[in-house]
């Protein structure tokens, strides 16, 4: 059976009206550029002349470009606002995308740790000679950091991609006072910060080490990660240092138009074209704000769409699991990732009214109710096994079993709100006293189609417990049930993790 997604109304309603600061921006957006270009638009501006006529208009705005082209000054005015522009856009993009900004400068995280290096028959004569040894090594391999390579492997390898250019300030890459090498990082969110070691170490560890060491001499040994949550005012300095420039050079371009517009005017008035005192036309300003309102609300529903299509549709998964013949356990409500980042938005109460309205509130009541029953079922289905006479483990009603059976759970690693529901009913599972919850562990694992870890992990389990969520790709749970299939598992059940706020 193939899933079937529909468009769920309510859920689009919730998920539109939760995008509000964007649907905001959007129509500042596009009223603002509407309103600037009535604005700004040179027929208009300055030469209070410009034809109703559209070939005329046309005709003055051709005759304005060869003006400036014609024109030696204009023509350096035209100039300096290309170079202007472009600066002003640069100046936009690294405010708008460089990850230091990003960081919250009231609450910045660093996580630090340091590379040493461990040999293998190699002798040394005194501690001198090793120290001398481990400092050789760490300068190559801070030449090696220093290399567009290194940068290059952050921003491409992990769940999330980056530009190579926007984690040199994230990174802080130095010699200690022991001779070994200290890295510093920092990021926006703790996600990111703790990808970026996962993917150095791996960096070092597979392509610099054997580089280095052809013959596999030494080794490498990393200290634990001491993380570190600090003020750093610097980041707002330097983004109000930024939005100044930006300022400055939009200033100097408006200058620069209004003496072209100015020059033209005047050239206009010596060929005798259009009179000093004419009179303005009219700026569609009204008709602007409106088109630029309906230009913002169309823009604000295609992102919300874009970002949101998963999470405004929905399948029957209980339907997918009654006609695979599986046992459909329950829906478990989860918090949405980031939920704390979310609490100190601006807006919140806003977000909160919303979350009311459509009842899509977090009850931590009714998930550990789930949570409970998901923990009973499993034992359940355990002690139904255990009685069968072909089971594995012998059934004792009398007696404690210490064996352990495991139960996979793909589809978890990556997925904060499954990582956390996972704990949650091995917590549950752990609380009980009884002798079969004992047996029971909850494998964490990923994708069953693609990894060859967690499909190894399944030859060691009695069945697969399978997740999904309706803001993930819905061919997970298919895909999952089909590779059961040719594993020869059991699916101990379904369960459906609900997003709530």
């Amino acid at each position: 059976m193939e899933d079937t997604r529909v468009l769920d109304l309510k859920k689009a309603a919730f998920y539109y009206l939760m995008s509000w600061r964007v649907t905001i921006l959007c129509l500042v957006l596009c009223v603002a550029l509407l309103l600037g270009y009535t604005y700004l638009k040179p027929s208009s501006q300055q030469l209070n002349s410009l034809p109703d006529d559209p070939k005329q208009e046309e005709e003055l705005l051709a005759k304005r470009d060869k003006f400036i082209a014609d024109n030696a000054e204009a023509k350096d005015w035209s100039s300096q606002i290309t170079g202007l522009e472009k600066e002003v856009t640069e100046l936009n993009t690294q405010l708008n995308n460089n990850l230091f900004l990003q960081i919250d400068p009231n609450r910045r995280i660093n996580k630090s740790f340091s590379l040493r290096f461990s040999y293998f028959m190699v002798d040394f004569k005194d501690e001198e000679e090793e120290a001398r040894t481990n400092q050789m090594l760490s300068l190559h391999y801070m030449r090696q950091l220093a290399s567009d390579r290194y940068l290059n492997y952050l921003a491409t390898k992990g769940i999330l991609k980056f530009s190579p250019e926007n984690l040199a300030n994230l990174i802080d890459v130095r010699i200690g006072e022991d001779g070994f090498i200290v890295f510093k990082i920092t990021g926006s969110e703790e996600i990111i910060i703790d990808q970026l070691i996962k993917t150095t170490q791996e960096f070092l560890e597979n392509y610099v080490r054997p580089d280095i060491d052809l013959l596999a001499t030494h080794y490498l040994r990393f200290s634990n990660v001491n993380k570190e949550v600090v003020r750093d005012p610097s980041i707002t300095l330097l983004k109000k240092k930024i939005e100044s420039e930006i300022a400055l050079k939009e200033g100097k371009i408006e200058e620069l138009n209004k003496s072209i517009d100015d020059a033209f005017k005047a050239f206009l008035e010596e060929e005798g074209e259009i009179t000093p005192d004419g009179s303005q036309a009219p700026k569609p300003y009204k008709r602007n704000i409106v088109l630029g309102v309906f230009l913002g609300l169309v823009l604000s529903i295609v992102i919300a769409v874009i970002r949101y299509r998963h999470q405004m549709t929905t399948i029957d998964v209980a339907g997918i699991a009654e006609a695979n013949n599986l046992p459909y356990l329950c829906g478990v409500p989860c918090l949405v990732e980031n939920s704390e980042i979310r609490k100190k938005r601006f807006g919140r109460s806003v977000d909160n009214f919303f979350i009311r309205m459509f009842g899509m509130a977090y009850d931590d009541n009714k998930a550990s109710i789930q949570i409970n029953y998901v923990a009973q079922v499993l034992q359940g289905i355990l002690k139904t096994k255990l009685k069968k006479e072909d089971s594995p483990l012998e059934y004792r009603s009398n007696e404690e079993v210490t064996a352990s059976v495991n139960i996979l759970v793909p589809d978890v690693h990556g997925d904060i709100c499954a990582k956390d529901l996972l704990e949650r009913i091995q917590q549950t599972l752990d609380k009980d006293k009884s002798e079969h919850c004992k047996r029971i562990t909850l494998v964490a694992g990923s994708s069953l189609t693609d990894d060859p870890d967690t499909v190894l992990a399944s030859r060691d389990s009695m069945g697969l417990l399978l997740l999904y969520k309706n803001a993930t790709r819905s061919s997970n749970l298919l895909n999952g049930i089909r590779r059961s299939v040719d594993l020869s598992k059991e699916i101990v059940g379904v369960l459906e993790l609900e997003e709530r706020f």
